[in-house]
């Protein structure tokens, strides 16, 4: 067996579509690009956020391909790029001739890159979380947060928790008696209640929905990235990249207090599908985030009143710093089971030590995985 890794050039196309076909014959779960320009973020000059994308050639066809994100981050009060290693497939999926191509493409990758890290994977139990740990990377839970705003809704269209007869007989009797509905208003206000304080106060403190990323995202930036250990740059030029005014589905909203700008938010606001998780349900997501140090309650609260307003009958988060955590949690969101991982390669890890104590002061959310495609 002869392998090649080598970055993937228009010439590859052809084979990329050969070997998206023989996956399809077994699977439609995955799918490499038929294209070697990123379509979110394709290299442009003088531009440090970008994709990159490679292949495993085995004479002339494409057994494998990984993807990494370039983005500049601020780490440890110094920027340096930090690269995300994304998306990797290989044929080892349906052959198990194959099936060491995860790890060869990893080894590749942290040669290439040695400071990495990524996102999503689904959950501890899949392949490549057993390749991370074999290879020493760090990885933990980015914490997931919830709030229900209509429970009828939520109790019969939850598909997560109706997975057999007797739990949706359950939800189906507390939905329609109401003892559901007034179970979340209780709980959700108890967790409120109890951790609420002036910081999540509303009193002159006003949002609005904006469409450009001005000045003022510059002035958050700057006044709020010594609050974290590391975070990926979030100033005007790179939000206006990943979060474009010409994307109808990213409702974007800014902050003031005393009209002074504190903090903005992303937002998507999605009818699901059929969704395996969420079923046919209205849910808001909070994808990304920033502010100046003690404002996450305003940004938190304001985004829950925005997509509120919007007629959802959910609203999910996943955040992993700590303040963010405790800001979710003053606005009345409960803590769910999570599937989302963060995982750091061992020259990341050995940057961020000690690890346990500052792990919670890295900004991480959706934002700096995929984007939010699955949303």
């Amino acid at each position: 067996m002869s392998l090649q890794i080598v970055p993937y050039e228009p010439e590859h196309i052809p084979m990329v579509k050969a070997f998206n076909q023989r996956l399809l014959q077994f699977t439609n779960e995955y799918h490499f690009p038929e294209s070697p320009v990123s379509t979110w973020l394709p290299k442009v000059e003088e531009r440090t956020l970008y994709e990159q994308m490679y292949l495993v050639l085995e004479n002339q066809m494409v057994r494998g391909g990984y993807i990494l994100k370039y983005q500049d981050f601020y780490l440890n009060d110094t920027l340096i790029p930090i690269i995300d290693f994304k998306s990797p497939i290989s044929e080892g999926i349906i052959n198990s001739t194959y099936s060491m191509l995860g790890l060869l493409m990893l080894k590749d990758a942290m040669n290439k890159e040695p400071m990495m890290y990524g996102l999503g994977m689904g959950g501890w139990n899949v392949p490549i979380v057993r390749l991370l740990k074999a290879l020493k990377w760090y990885l933990c839970e980015i914490p997931f947060y919830f709030h229900v705003i209509h429970p009828f809704q939520f109790l019969r269209g939850i598909e997560f928790l109706r997975k057999d007869l007797k739990k949706r007989v359950l939800l189906d009797g507390l939905a329609y008696t109401g003892i559901g509905a007034i179970g979340s208003h209780l709980l959700f206000t108890f967790q409120r209640l109890k951790y609420q304080d002036e910081t999540v106060s509303l009193k002159e403190i006003h949002y609005e929905k904006v469409h450009d990323w001005e000045d003022w995202a510059n002035e958050i930036w700057e006044q709020g990235k010594t609050n974290y250990r590391c975070t990926a740059v979030r100033n005007q030029t790179v939000l206006e990249i990943l979060y474009p005014k010409d994307n109808s589905r990213f409702h974007k909203i800014l902050i003031r207090k005393k009209n002074e700008p504190v903090g903005w938010a992303v937002l998507i606001i999605s009818t699901m599908k059929n969704h395996k998780q969420f079923g046919n349900l209205r849910v808001g997501t909070i994808v990304d985030c920033f502010a100046k140090q003690k404002c996450e309650g305003y940004v938190i609260q304001c985004a829950t009143k925005y997509i509120r307003n919007q007629h959802a009958d959910l609203i999910v988060s996943n955040q992993l710093h700590q303040d963010w955590v405790i800001a979710l949690q003053k606005c009345g969101f409960i803590k769910g089971p999570s599937n989302f991982l963060f995982t750091a390669s061992p020259e990341l890890t050995r940057a961020l030590q000690p690890m346990d104590k500052n792990i919670f002061r890295c900004h991480f959310n959706r934002g700096d995985g995929d984007g939010p495609i699955h949303l």
